[in-house]
C-alpha cells in the first residue's frame, strides 16, 4: 500500500488531510479518517461543528464577529464579515464565480450560490458546438 492512502475494496484513495485540522498527513487504512486536532470532524479534518467556529492549528475556535472559513461545495469560503457576500473560483472542474451571503448572527452562512458555475466539460463541449462546420439537415419528405 502506498504511504497516507487508504484502501476500499481494491482502490486505494489518497488521505487527503487536511493539514491545519489534522495531525497529520496519514490516516485510518480501512476507513480514510484522518487524525484530527480537538474539536475538529469530518474524514479530512476539515470541520467545526459549531456553526461560527474554524478550523485552525489549536483545534475549533469560534469567531464572534464574521463567518468563519469554511470548506463546503468543493470551496474554501474566506472568513467574511456579518452581512457581506464573499466571492471565490468556482470548485474543481468548473469555471466561473460562486458566491454566498454570510447573513450575521442568527444564521451565518447561507447556502453558496453556484449559479455562474460551469463545468469544464459543458465549456470544452460548447465550444466545440461552436465552432463546427458540419451542419446536419433532416428532410421530411
Amino acid at each position: 500500500m502506498q504511504v497516507y492512502h487508504y484502501r476500499v475494496n481494491d482502490t486505494c484513495y489518497p488521505c487527503d488531510c487536511y493539514a491545519v485540522g489534522s495531525h497529520g498527513r496519514s490516516c485510518n487504512i480501512s476507513m480514510g479518517q484522518c487524525h484530527c486536532r480537538s474539536g475538529v470532524i469530518g474524514r479530512r479534518c476539515d470541520t467545526c461543528a459549531g456553526r461560527f467556529a474554524e478550523v485552525t492549528l489549536r483545534g475549533c475556535e469560534v469567531v464572534h464577529d464574521a463567518c468563519p472559513r469554511s470548506f463546503h461545495r468543493g470551496i474554501w469560503w474566506k472568513r467574511t464579515p456579518f452581512g457581506s457576500m464573499a466571492q471565490q473560483d468556482c470548485p474543481r472542474r468548473a469555471n466561473g464565480v460562486a458566491v454566498r451571503l454570510c447573513n450575521g448572527t442568527v444564521d451565518g452562512w447561507l447556502e453558496p450560490d453556484l449559479s455562474d458555475c460551469t463545468s469544464d466539460a459543458f465549456v470544452n463541449l460548447k465550444s466545440q458546438v461552436g465552432t463546427s462546420s458540419n451542419v446536419l439537415c433532416v428532410s421530411l419528405n
